[in-house]
């Protein structure tokens, strides 16, 4: 079976070798994906979707280090730390999902953190370099307390920044108190 966007016509186009009689019931496989996607690609969303998450980019990553250990966001300790979180990739599919951040954004924060720790002589910059990639689950930064402690506050960021966009949109499909009553006064 294969599936066609038909962007001319709006539309999917269902192309299969099994045979089916005109009005047959067809079913497909969406795939593993999120909400958003589901909603923008097929017109539905899943409730307790497994396959959700919020995606995190690079400048969250930063300005949350920065806020966290009072230093500018432009400082060398930074732009070197995304340097290298940028040379190996790590920036790239960032998220938080059911399981909690991604091991990227652990990833991130430990090498920022170490470089930070080096710089102020409390570690060693060539083991600050290497070691995060001896790490492989991101249980493995739970004994980083400073790790910890930021990838607890990127989630509690992105909670409040959800919250806030779900009182927004509250707040434009508010309908005022009174418009359901068809009563009429003469």
């Amino acid at each position: 079976m294969n599936l066609i966007p038909n962007p001319s016509r709006r539309f999917y186009e269902i192309i299969t070798k099994t045979e089916y009689k005109k009005y047959d019931q067809v079913f497909i496989n969406y795939g593993p994906h999120g909400n958003l996607r589901l909603y923008v690609d097929y017109g539905f969303v899943e409730d307790h979707n497994q396959n959700d998450f919020v995606p995190v980019v690079i400048d969250e990553i930063k300005e949350i280090f920065a806020c966290n250990s009072n230093i500018d966001s432009n400082s060398p300790i930074i732009q070197n730390g995304i340097l290298l979180v940028e040379r190996n990739r790590l920036h790239q599919n960032m998220r938080i999902d059911y399981n909690g951040p991604s091991w990227n954004i652990a990833a991130s924060f430990f090498i920022m953190n170490n470089l930070l720790q080096a710089k102020e002589g409390k570690s060693d910059q060539m083991k600050v370099t290497n070691e995060w990639q001896s790490v492989f689950e991101i249980e493995d930064f739970s004994g980083y307390n400073d790790v910890a402690f930021l990838l607890l506050t990127l989630i509690r960021s992105k909670s409040n920044e959800i919250a806030q966009s779900i009182d927004d949109i509250q707040t434009k499909l508010s309908v005022p108190s009174n418009a359901g009553s068809m009563a009429t006064t003469n």
